[in-house]
């Protein structure tokens, strides 16, 4: 009995003085075609900045050129390929002229990775298509395509404790031997800007079956903002068809590798971002 009213008491001293609760909250994953877009359209509502997004995965054009956008009418044996939106090249100041046109309308499994000490990239093949010594894929697995695309799903589990959280997310359906990081858009007064979640390197590799969990842990509660910090709007989960992460920074845009050249959006989870109409 005794024990019974100590409990009582600090419960009510905690609610009584403000002190932040443990609270948990689980999230369904999203497929998506880009940042907030899925086949083109907004996927989210991201609070003042509505919905704010860019397409980084396109449709294979065997005709040459660029890749064109995904619809709702694209079926699903498209080939994926790579894409640079417009509006991000407009949104964040590109310089066009830095967008070398080798790189765009590459299908996924053939975006150029790292080959040498001096920073050259090409294409290579799977493991069992090349020699012991040459530069080679984990695992090839055939075209990427749309309808495999949009198998992804998962979810994220957020666990409050006073100022921090730990953040769990379980995913199937990814591209298998993947590589990936998970980034948090957060919505600061500047607009949605990416912070690497539970610090870098926040990266993970799928099993041969595209499944995979990932677990950080935060240094602020999501569902109870201190002053100065900013609402996370969406968890996003990113796929480095080049097979690097590039630490703090999700792509490396001013260098010549806007999103849709080597890192394409494939996972949303929506945190305080709620569903566009």
């Amino acid at each position: 009995m005794r024990k019974s009213l100590i409990v009582g008491f600090v419960c009510l001293f905690a609610l009584g003085h403000g002190v932040a609760q443990a609270q948990t909250h689980t999230i369904q994953g999203r497929a998506v075609t880009g940042v907030n877009r899925l086949l083109s359209q907004p996927v989210f509502e991201l609070g003042p900045f509505g919905g704010a997004g860019f397409n980084d995965v396109g449709a294979y054009n065997p005709n040459g050129g660029e890749a064109l956008p995904l619809t709702a009418a694209s079926p699903a044996n498209t080939l994926l390929a790579s894409i640079v939106d417009p509006g991000f090249v407009e949104a964040f100041h590109v310089d066009p002229s830095t967008i070398r046109p080798q790189t765009l309308n590459i299908p996924l499994r053939d975006v150029g990775v790292y080959i040498n000490p001096a920073g050259r990239r090409q294409p290579v093949r799977d493991i069992f298509h090349s020699s012991q010594m040459a530069p080679s894929r984990a695992s090839a697995g055939g075209p990427i395509t749309l309808g495999q695309w949009l198998k992804a799903a998962g979810t994220a589990k957020i666990d409050c404790k006073g100022n921090t959280a730990s953040l769990r997310i379980d995913m199937t359906g990814l591209i298998p031997r993947g590589l990936y990081d998970v980034w948090g858009v957060m919505l600061t007064d500047q607009g949605p800007a990416p912070i690497c979640l539970g610090g870098s390197p926040c990266a993970f590799i799928t099993d041969k079956k595209g499944s995979a969990s990932f677990a950080a842990t935060l240094n602020f509660c999501p569902y109870d903002l201190r002053e100065h910090e900013f609402p996370l709007g969406i968890i996003e989960v990113l796929f480095h068809s080049d097979h690097a992460v590039y630490a703090s920074q999700p792509e490396l845009f001013y260098a010549g590798y806007p999103p849709g050249i080597v890192s394409h959006s494939h996972l949303e989870f929506p945190v305080s971002a709620t569903l566009a109409n």
